[in-house]
């Protein structure tokens, strides 16, 4: 059983989302990054999930002090995928976004990417431009992209940029479109990529490029990631074989595409497959010949 020290209040605009596992050092700025938005409709849901280092009680202070803050602690580690969907199923504002305990946003984000969705009946989702944490005094390294125009074409867009996509997930979403995606907690290598394409059957993706998201890579850059979802002899070939599965099912339901639309896109997530394994053994190639070079180098001194 969970405790739960909520201060549930009735129909917000926003539902904030933000599971936090560990997050001691980055969580007082997590939650003062919502708190202080420029926008007040909202709620904010915290669930920790049973964590050690202290997280939790430093929750329970903020949520003490301020009642548009729900805190729920769980008692036990329900994963982390588990605990997004928790914090989702927790909201009722007709908005919802998730806010990790370890990133961050201007404190217009909110406001901002509001106005895009009540503005634009076509918009499904809406985030800001973003950085990559580390690159935030690189103005090249800042990303942009939309995804809008026909379903073609946004599809296109995101499969162009889809390494690049964190914003995408960590967006303001039209809750109602979020309601009957049933994979939330599902842990499979792309999750992320098909929630995003479940909201790109519903409309389009905007930017706020007067506000700012600071996002981090994940495990995702990790050497071994990849590996760690290689659970049948399948993924060998197609690393990503369960998001392709929903990716052609999708395809092949969305009446707005023409045969070669569906076709083309299908050819480009069987390439996208493909390429990964030929990129990890480019990559290993690298660190082996830079892990003989660096031994090469201690042997002659």
């Amino acid at each position: 059983m969970l405790k739960n020290n909520s201060n549930k209040k009735s129909s917000p605009l926003v539902s904030v989302g933000m599971p936090v596992y560990n997050n001691k050092s980055t969580i007082s700025d997590a939650i003062m990054t919502i708190l202080d938005q420029t926008t007040t409709g909202f709620e904010l849901i915290i669930s920790d999930n049973a964590s050690t280092d202290g997280t939790a009680e430093i929750c329970q202070a903020f949520a003490d002090e301020d009642k548009r803050i729900r805190f729920i602690q769980q008692e036990i580690n329900i994963g982390s995928d588990n605990n997004f969907e928790f914090v989702f199923q927790e909201a009722i504002g007709k908005f919802f976004m998730w806010a990790p305990g370890h990133y961050s946003r201007s404190l217009n984000f909110i406001e901002s990417n509001l106005k895009i969705l009540q503005g634009n009946p076509l918009c499904a989702f809406s985030s800001s431009s973003n950085f990559f944490v580390g690159e935030e005094n690189t103005p090249e390294r800042r990303i942009l992209f939309c995804l809008e125009g026909s379903l073609f074409k946004r599809i296109s867009m995101f499969l162009d940029n889809c390494w690049v996509s964190h914003a995408c997930y960590y967006a303001l979403f039209r809750r109602s479109y979020l309601e009957d995606y049933s994979n939330i907690s599902e842990l499979f290598l792309a999750n992320d990529w098909a929630m995003v394409m479940h909201l790109l059957i519903k409309g389009e993706f905007s930017r706020s490029i007067d506000s700012l998201l600071i996002v981090g890579r994940g495990s995702s850059v990790s050497p071994h990631f990849v590996a760690s979802f290689r659970t049948r002899p399948i993924h060998y070939l197609l690393p990503l074989y369960e998001f392709s599965k929903r990716f052609v099912k999708l395809i092949i339901g969305a009446g707005e595409l023409t045969g070669w639309e569906k076709t083309t896109l299908i050819h480009r997530v069987l390439w996208i497959n493909i390429s990964m394994p030929l990129g990890q053994i480019r990559a290993s190639l690298g660190r082996m010949m830079r892990s003989r070079l660096i031994s090469h180098k201690k042997t002659e001194e």
